[in-house]
């Protein structure tokens, strides 16, 4: 590797200087305390800086407020067995019961990411069952994503489209990018699971195009969910086309998603080099990337004819699946594992349980796929929307500028921005890519 330049190092050094937070206070009535300015070299030393500042002689439930912040940002950036522990610590302090039920969400929902399934219903159960209401308000968003999330990982996924029809599309007060990103992978694998991973490339490609630089793992990780889409599609290379070189916020999960599709092409060797490289990243990867991994690797040691590590590996998959309920990364791999289970006596007895569910799963895998959308109380959502606004959607969609629409559509761009304002509200969205998503879905552009 080329060591960096002095104009390079002189570079990232202004570049710390210039990177730092903003701490205020804000009170409960609303009035902002003075500001502070912490300096630090990235965004999760200025969060933990500010944290440590904070706690020094004021109240707990400050503090508490100031860990919960912290763990958005840590999930923000990939760093979710960190968030998990802030949002643990930030539940220990506040006693508004408001507070106590938000904070459990944003927990339930890094460990249902992370795969802790048992840990993650429960909390989220808890949080909504607070609630005491059968919508959604913001409060509860979190947590009903999360439930969302743990229905997919569990193969439940008439459960999880009804669940995230409940959820709508985020907080109110604030676009916050560890909601966005769960929301979308969540999305797109569900698309996937239900036979339509074609939709799950666009709807992945949006996000994308949408997406703000920082944080780097949200790019990472949508580029990894947009490559899976387009292997689940049936195209591998270009999968691989995407993963080259491999982000490396997201590493673990694009090598991963890198493995199974060299093991599409034939390229065995490739995918055992790739696996082999974030053998010390899985560690902490999310659960269904483990097992993923286990598979795939007993599948290409299956082929290099090492029948002893194969049964090792296939054992680990399925006991890490089994204590989680985790069906889902097992349904994607078991047309490429199922005879290599089924010569084995040992995993068949021991998972006698387990394997006829996935028996079960892939016998329905021909069933009408689950649709996303479904209707609202007050009608067909988008069939209320007039000719002009189809028109601008239309052009959304193609990735035109408010100007650019303007100029196509003979308007001032002042008009495009009322017939958005339009869109959106009919949509019940908040963004462009909001838009474009759930107009496709709806068939509308």
């Amino acid at each position: 590797m080329t060591p960096p330049t002095a104009s390079a190092q002189l570079d990232d050094a202004r570049a710390g200087e210039r990177r730092g937070w903003a701490v205020v206070e804000i009170r409960r009535d609303g009035s902002l305390g003075p500001a502070e300015l912490v300096s630090a070299s990235g965004a999760q030393e200025a969060a933990r800086a500010a944290v440590t500042r904070a706690g020094r002689g004021r109240q707990a439930g400050r503090s508490s407020m100031l860990d919960d912040a912290l763990g958005l940002l840590q999930a923000a950036n990939g760093l979710h067995a960190q968030a998990a522990r802030s949002f643990t610590r930030a539940g220990l302090g506040p006693a508004d019961i408001t507070d106590q039920q938000e904070v459990l969400g944003h927990l339930a929902l890094v460990e249902a990411y992370r795969g802790d399934l048992a840990r993650a219903a429960d909390h989220a159960r808890t949080a909504l069952t607070a609630a005491g209401a059968p919508g959604v308000p913001a409060a509860d968003r979190y947590a009903a994503l999360a439930m969302a999330w743990v229905h997919l990982e569990r193969a439940e996924d008439a459960r999880c489209a009804a669940q995230l029809d409940l959820v709508g599309h985020g907080p109110t007060r604030q676009v916050e990018p560890w909601w966005d990103t769960a929301r979308a992978l969540l999305e797109a694998r569900l698309l996937v699971a239900t036979g339509r991973p074609h939709a799950a490339v666009r709807l992945l490609t949006d996000e994308i195009a949408v997406a703000e630089p920082e944080p780097a793992w949200r790019h990472g990780v949508l580029a990894v969910a947009r490559a899976d889409a387009l292997l689940a599609g049936g195209e591998p290379r270009r999968a691989l086309a995407v993963l080259t070189p491999l982000p490396p916020s997201a590493f673990p999960e694009a090598a991963v998603v890198a493995a199974d599709a060299h093991l599409a092409t034939g390229d065995t060797r490739g995918a055992v080099a790739v696996l082999a490289a974030a053998t010390g990243d899985l560690d902490g990867a999310p659960l269904t990337v483990q097992v993923r991994a286990w598979l795939l690797e007993a599948r290409a040691s299956a082929h290099r004819g090492h029948r002893e590590r194969t049964g090792q590996l296939l054992a680990r998959a399925l006991q890490a699946a089994a204590a989680e309920d985790a069906l889902s990364p097992l349904r994607r791999q078991w047309p490429g594992v199922r005879q290599l289970v089924n010569e084995d006596p040992v995993l068949l007895r021991t998972y006698r349980d387990l394997l006829p569910r996935l028996r079960d799963l892939e016998a329905r895998r021909t069933a009408p796929p689950v649709p996303v959308v479904r209707q609202t109380p007050t009608g067909i959502l988008g069939a209320s929307l007039t000719e002009r606004e189809l028109e601008v959607l239309d052009l959304l969609a193609q990735m035109y500028s408010t100007e650019e629409i303007a100029v196509a559509l003979y308007v001032s761009a002042n008009t495009v921005k009322t017939h958005l304002k339009g869109i959106f509200a009919k949509l019940c969205v908040n963004r462009r890519a909001e838009a474009v998503r759930r107009g496709r879905q709806l068939g509308l552009c």
